[in-house]
Formats: structure tokens, sequence, C-alpha cells
């Protein structure tokens, strides 16, 4: 079938999909919580204190997965952070 107007490419078609598979993971403040059982509040602190990257979605805060294991790098052993990384993704 030949591209023509209006017709999106295959390449740009490849380009969305492959962009969509390598989207981190995003977790809400409550589920990082929960998994390093503190409060939500704590959390807050922690991404102040450790000025980690965070997406604001309207009103609402998603962490990336990298912000999570940086702030799991800071106080654990890589089997520890590893677990609890496990355990949030399979919420």
């Amino acid at each position: 079938m030949e591209e023509g107007i209006g017709q999106p490419s295959s390449s740009r078609l490849n380009n969305r999909k492959s962009g969509i598979r390598n989207m981190e993971k995003l977790f809400t403040k409550q589920q990082v919580a929960d998994h390093l059982q503190v409060s939500t509040r704590t959390v807050d602190r922690l991404i102040c204190d450790m000025d980690l990257p965070v997406y604001h979605i309207r009103r609402q805060i998603r962490i990336p997965q990298s912000s999570v294991k940086m702030i799991l790098n800071e106080s654990m052993s890589g089997d520890e952070r590893d677990k609890i990384i496990n355990g949030i993704l399979e919420v």
C-alpha cells in the first residue's frame, strides 16, 4: 500500500510505538509511601530534600521509577532495593 496524504508513514508509526514501549513506569506518592513503609509526607520531604525529578500532571505528582531508585540508593543494599522496586511494579 502506498503512503499518501493523510496516512501516517510506517516509520512514524514505528517511532510512536517504540516510544511507548520505552516509557518509564510512574508511581503515585501513595504507592511509593506504601512500599517504603513511610507516610506520603515523608515522600514529599524526600522529593524536596533530594531534588528528585517528578512529573506534575495537573495537580497530581507522578514519581518515575528512576527517582524511586535514587531514594533507595541512598539507604539500602542492592538486594533490598530490588525487592522493594519489584514489589512496587507488581501493584
